[in-house]
């Protein structure tokens, strides 16, 4: 029987439209997960106030967030191939928003400690299942989102952040303004969960989507989401074509190396920058700042251009080229100790090091040889823990050598992420021998 020209012509607008809100719905969900605790982190000087905490009994309150989303470490890699991965960060989203706007009436630093606590256990599973989901869009539309996905998340935090910030200069209570963003996030979240089902239409989704309970079994599932590998590779104990199951893991290890690295540069931007420019520079503290406005504005610029370079390029030397502007960053602030050469030097660290991260969950994604959601999984939980202890490390070589000479860590996490950066590409080589044997 001949095909009819103009069906095939209606289902490829169908799949292209679909693929299309599928994108818009991720990058929703990505923009709310940066969004939703940003208006509390934006006044947190003001609950530290109000709840009458010592600066010690406020970072143990603080510290209950990373605490949380490390707790969940066992949790997001079964409901994703439960549910799905959209269903669980739409879920997940709702629940997050919810927890939120309840922070904002805690009235004692108990219930404050346990609702973050909460909520960074629940941050963990939405993290994990929309960068399942995100990269499952991707490889639907056959081009590179994922940076631009991380935008979002950049754009949601920083809006989050700016939302707060004038809520607490028009004195509106922290309660209201709560209610108000996480009503807000949940509307959107609903959007985000309407687009996202809508793209189950598409001809393509249940290869590579979000993988809801009747879909194919789970080895075939790990092999779709890795890009159409023998299904043989992923099967129970995770063992690869030539039946080595080491080499998968010490894959995923590099992988989640470099996504330390770039954990660990970004946190100098967010947590020191402002410091560096203070204490090393001699910029006032008023406007000191602006080091950490650059550094995420170099990050966000970076994450918006990354997409069409990594398709050009590849994702490896996305990552090399970004590791030596990280060096070249971190030289400039160490040697040059003014503040025009440091403005610029953070800006050069938060655009290198943008990609680092990103590039480290898509790989883990596509990486054969791990049930479905579970190499994203324990990447995420060992980020989590690793921007845990990034601070510290940070605080404790200040203390020894003098903020201006710590940075040698960053420096050298930028030389790392240029030898890591060819680790990102082993897993898609190893894919595409598998497809030419199978």
């Amino acid at each position: 029987m001949a095909s009819d020209p103009a069906a095939g012509a209606r289902e490829d607008d169908r799949a292209r439209t679909s693929s299309s809100r599928a994108r818009l719905g991720i990058s929703l969900f990505f923009f709310l997960n940066g969004f939703i605790a940003a208006g509390l982190l934006a006044r947190l000087p003001e609950v530290k106030s109000h709840l009458e905490l010592t600066t010690v009994a406020f970072g143990l309150i603080v510290a209950a967030f990373p605490l949380g989303s490390i707790s969940a470490a066992w949790l997001p890699a079964p409901l994703i191939r439960r549910f799905g991965a959209a269903e669980v960060a739409g879920a997940g989203t709702v629940i997050l928003a919810l927890i939120f706007a309840t922070a904002g009436f805690a009235s004692a630093p108990w219930l404050l400690a346990l609702l973050l606590l909460l909520g960074g256990f629940m941050d963990a599973v939405v993290d994990a299942s929309q960068n399942v989901h995100g990269l499952a869009v991707e490889r639907l539309r056959g081009k590179s989102i994922f940076n631009s996905l991380h935008a979002a998340w950049s754009v949601g935090s920083v809006t989050g952040g700016a939302l707060g910030l004038g809520a607490g200069a028009l004195l509106i209570p922290l309660s209201t303004h709560l209610v108000v963003s996480g009503s807000l996030a949940v509307l959107i979240a609903g959007w985000a969960w309407s687009l996202t089902v809508l793209s189950k239409r598409a001809p393509a989704y249940n290869l590579v989507g979000s993988m809801g309970p009747g879909a194919a079994p789970a080895g075939e599932r790990a092999d779709a989401a890795a890009g159409g590998a023998a299904a043989g590779g992923a099967a129970a104990g995770g063992a690869t074509a030539d039946g080595n199951s080491a080499k998968p893991w010490a894959l995923l290890i590099a992988i989640i190396a470099l996504g330390l690295l770039g954990a660990l540069i970004e946190d100098l931007g967010m947590n020191w920058s402002s410091v560096y420019l203070n204490q090393v520079a001699g910029v006032p503290v008023h406007t000191a700042g602006a080091a950490y406005v650059v550094a995420l504005g170099g990050q966000l610029i970076a994450r918006l251009l990354a997409d069409a370079t990594t398709d050009r390029i590849g994702r490896p030397a996305v990552v090399r080229a970004g590791g030596v502007l990280v060096v070249c960053g971190m030289l400039l602030a160490m040697l040059v100790a003014e503040p025009w050469a440091v403005v610029i030097a953070f800006f050069l660290s938060g655009f290198g090091s943008a990609t680092f991260i990103p590039s480290a969950y898509a790989a883990a994604g596509a990486l054969p040889g791990f049930r479905h959601g579970t190499a994203i999984t324990l990447t995420s939980w060992v980020l989590r823990i690793g921007m845990l202890v990034s601070s510290p490390l940070l605080g404790y070589a200040a203390g020894l050598v003098g903020l201006r000479y710590a940075l040698v860590i960053t420096l050298a996490a930028g030389v790392g992420a240029v030898f890591a950066a060819g680790w990102i590409g082993a897993g898609r080589r190893r894919r595409r021998v598998r497809e030419r044997i199978a």
